[in-house]
Parts: C-alpha cells; structure tokens; sequence
C-alpha cells in the first residue's frame, strides 16, 4: 500500500470559483489541492477571508 498524498495542481481548474476548484480535487481523488499566492490574493480582494477558504476546503 502506497502513502502518497494526491495533489490537484490548480492551474487545470483555475477558471472555476474556489469552491468548485475544491470539488474538482474531491471527484479527482486528491486530499490537497495547490494555490498561487496571486490567487490567493484574488480571493482574499473579493472579501473572502482566510477562514472562508479553509471552512470551504474542510467541507469537501
């Protein structure tokens, strides 16, 4: 049995809204998902906060 953890690099779901970016790496089967500082930063300009994000990883 493998440990690996699968990672969904967010450059081929980018165009999607977060959430959707999350649910994409559910249906793939990755635990973790990667974001860029930019979109980070994106984010962060439309009012979500930190928590936000995180409240919405942990949903998924």
């Amino acid at each position: 049995m493998s440990d690996t953890t699968r990672v969904m690099w967010n450059g081929t779901v980018r165009a999607l809204p977060f959430r959707e970016q999350v649910e994409a790496a559910r249906v793939a089967g990755c635990s973790v998902i990667a974001i860029t500082p930019s979109d980070y930063n994106k984010w962060l300009g439309t009012g979500t906060s930190t928590s936000d994000l995180k409240r919405v990883a942990v949903t998924y």
